[in-house]
C-alpha cells in the first residue's frame, strides 16, 4: 500500500497538444485543480488523448481522479517523457488510477489516454504527480475497508401499506476511511509520516492498496489526524491513525 505525500503539479501550466476542447468553459488548468466540479473534456475524436505538464523533477507516481476513459471499453493510461514511454496501466473501469515508476526528472511529463474507440471524448477532473510513501507492515490491518471496490451510493425505499416497495431513491455519499498503523517505527513516524501530515493539511492525497493494480486507488480528502501514540509494548514503535473521506471514481 502506498500514500502520496507530494504533488508537483499544483498550479503548473498544462497544455493539450493539438486538442482544443469542444467545451468553451473547459480550460487545461482544471486538470491540476483538486476541485472535481472543474473538468476538461477533450475535443478530439481520435483514440489517443495527451496532456502535457512540461519539465518536472522528483516524480515517481501519477494519479488520475474522475475520468471516463473506459466508457467505451478497456483503456490504457500511459506516462511518458516526451515521446518515451515510462509506465502504463490498462484498466477496465473508471476507478481512480495511481501509476508508479522509478523516481526521475522529466523533460516533458505527459499522460496519454488510449481508448477502445476513435470516437471517445475523454473527461478528466484531477491529475497529480510527485512522491509517495510505502505504508509499513503490509499497509493494512484486519477489517480495513477496500474502498476501491465499494460504491458511493445509498438507497432509500418508500413502501406501500402492505410493506411492498413503491419507489427507490438513490443518493451518492462520500465513503469514509480510516487507516491504522499500529507498529510503525519511530523513524517512520518522525519522518515520512510528518511529511504526509503536512501535505494532507491543505491537499488531497491518494491511496493505492495493491501495488500490482493501479486501479485499486482513490483520492482522500477532509483528513482528520489522530494523535500519535506510543506502542504498548516498546518505545521503539508508535501507533498511527488517519481518518478521511474517499472518492474512488465509480
Amino acid at each position: 500500500m502506498i500514500l502520496t505525500k507530494t504533488n508537483a503539479l499544483e498550479g503548473v501550466a498544462v497544455t493539450i497538444p493539438g486538442d482544443p476542447s469542444l467545451d468553451a468553459n473547459a480550460v487545461p488548468a482544471h486538470i491540476v485543480s483538486a476541485d472535481h466540479s472543474e473538468n476538461y473534456t477533450s475535443g478530439s475524436t481520435t483514440a489517443a488523448f495527451t496532456i502535457s505538464f512540461g519539465t518536472r523533477s522528483d516524480i515517481e507516481y501519477m494519479a488520475i481522479s474522475g475520468h471516463n476513459a473506459t466508457d467505451s471499453g478497456n483503456a490504457t493510461i500511459t506516462v511518458k517523457d516526451g515521446g518515451t514511454t515510462i509506465a502504463s496501466a490498462t484498466i477496465s473501469s473508471n476507478n481512480n488510477v495511481v501509476i508508479t515508476f522509478t523516481k526521475r526528472s522529466f523533460t516533458d511529463l505527459r499522460v496519454e489516454f488510449t481508448t477502445a474507440t476513435s470516437t471517445a471524448q475523454i473527461t478528466v477532473s484531477y491529475i497529480a504527480a510527485g512522491e509517495y510513501l510505502t505504508v509499513p507492515n503490509g499497509g493494512e490491518q484486519s477489517g480495513y475497508a477496500r474502498h476501491w471496490l465499494n460504491r458511493q451510493l445509498t438507497q432509500r425505499v418508500t413502501s406501500s401499506l402492505n410493506a411492498a416497495p413503491v419507489a427507490v431513491l438513490q443518493r451518492r455519499t462520500p465513503l469514509k476511511g480510516k487507516l491504522n498503523i499500529p507498529n510503525a517505527t519511530t523513524e517512520f513516524s518522525r519522518g515520512d509520516w510528518q511529511t504526509l501530515i503536512n501535505f494532507t493539511t491543505n491537499n488531497p492525497f491518494f491511496i493505492r492498496e495493491v501495488d500490482t493494480l493501479p486501479e485499486s486507488s482513490y483520492v482522500c480528502y477532509e483528513t482528520k489526524l489522530d494523535s500519535v501514540k506510543a506502542n504498548g509494548q516498546t518505545r521503539a514503535l508508535d501507533t498511527l491513525s488517519l481518518s478521511f473521506k474517499v472518492y474512488n471514481g465509480l
